[in-house]
């Protein structure tokens, strides 16, 4: 019987970027004569791989806040039982558990791909009711402290979680979410062109940006905003639907649909700025943004809400402007400003942008593993 691996998310498709498009093919190419089945949701594009050692389960279907959740994990034990891989990646939380019982009956060693830190992100952001935010919190800390003793070893996807967490230390390897090299072909950027991509969200600040932008609009008729990516909280998709109506210029893709990581980098390699209003509260201020690594591999200038953490990486190629989304009272003499700087004088080497540099720490990792 071959070995087996199982990489597994509650909230990302069978084929995220992430786990199955960086991590997963990465180990796949690197151990032919091992099956990798990859858990999740359904994708919205036809999930194959042209390897013959990779399966995908999409197991799930339901929004982010949706009572089938609480449900996840029993599903995931019995996939675990039928599958009886040696290895396990968990990238949710709520996933820890199941594979900590399965560990019960079965000998397997438990990878926790770490690409949030749950418990800020619950505690710090408004996607909770104010009263259960902290509960909610500790209680996946909790879970995440429970497990520990049963985990061989952490990914973490961010430099500033092994600060944030250090209960995971002694078994960290930080594996950076940089961008794996992709193939798309050439565009220009289309002037007054501005995009906002990923996750739809207030706590991500796309209303910081579509006000933005409506502002300046109005002084500079050539301008355009493209918003791309899903929006998994309904009062957040409701009032995008009013910004809408009220505004021709803004152009929606995808919403209430994942869409392909594909037509994402498409969309900011036409953009003449990516907008990133991140609102820069404990559960982000650390962290460097995956759309940095593309927007820099893309060489799209960034527009970018200020935070000193992320100086250092914007200023040194330069890849974009700090700039305040929430004064929006001098939009056009920024305009005016960005308009007159040089880009991208210093070219992103490999090393500071592509995944190959991360690849060869997962690789020696896994080495350790097996």
């Amino acid at each position: 019987m071959k070995p087996t691996v199982v990489l597994a998310s509650i909230l990302k498709p069978v084929d995220d970027v992430r786990l199955y498009q960086k991590i997963g093919q990465s180990l796949a190419n690197q151990y032919p004569d091992t099956d990798f089945h990859f858990i999740g949701f359904a994708s919205q594009t036809p999930s194959f791989s042209k390897s013959t050692n990779v399966y995908f389960h999409p197991l799930y279907a339901f929004k982010r806040l949706s009572s089938q959740r609480l449900f996840a994990g029993i599903r995931f034990f019995r996939k675990l039982w039928r599958l009886q891989p040696q290895i396990v990646v968990v990238a949710t939380f709520e996933l820890l558990l199941p594979v900590y019982f399965y560990r019960w009956f079965r000998k397997v060693r438990i990878v926790y791909d770490v690409q949030e830190n749950y418990y800020r992100n619950i505690r710090y952001t408004q996607v909770f009711p104010t009263l259960l935010r902290r509960l909610l919190a500790n209680n996946v800390r909790l879970i995440e402290r429970f497990c520990h003793h049963r985990i061989t070893q952490y990914l973490l996807a961010e430099a500033c979680y092994y600060q944030e967490m250090p209960f995971m230390q002694h078994k960290a390897t930080i594996v950076a979410n940089k961008v794996k090299r992709f193939a798309i072909s050439p565009q220009p950027s289309i002037p007054g062109r501005l995009v906002y991509s990923g996750t739809i969200s207030k706590d991500y600040g796309v209303f910081r940006a579509i006000h933005w932008a409506a502002q300046l609009h109005q002084k500079h008729s050539e301008i355009s905003l493209v918003i791309i990516g899903f929006c998994p909280n309904v009062q957040d998709w409701q009032q995008l639907q009013l910004w809408l109506e009220k505004h021709s210029f803004i152009q929606l893709i995808g919403g209430q649909k994942i869409v392909p990581h594909q037509e994402i980098l498409k969309a900011l390699q036409q953009a003449q700025f990516a907008l990133l209003p991140y609102q820069v509260n404990k559960s982000v201020a650390g962290r460097i943004p995956t759309k940095f690594y593309e927007c820099a591999a893309l060489q799209t200038p960034m527009l970018v809400q200020t935070n000193p953490a992320w100086q250092s990486f914007i200023e040194k190629y330069p890849a974009g402007t700090f700039i305040d989304f929430d004064d929006a009272t001098n939009t056009s003499q920024i305009w005016e400003n960005i308009q007159q700087n040089t880009y991208y004088q210093q070219t992103p080497t490999d090393e500071d942008i592509f995944w190959e540099s991360e690849e060869k720490k997962l690789l020696a990792t896994w080495k350790k593993l097996i």
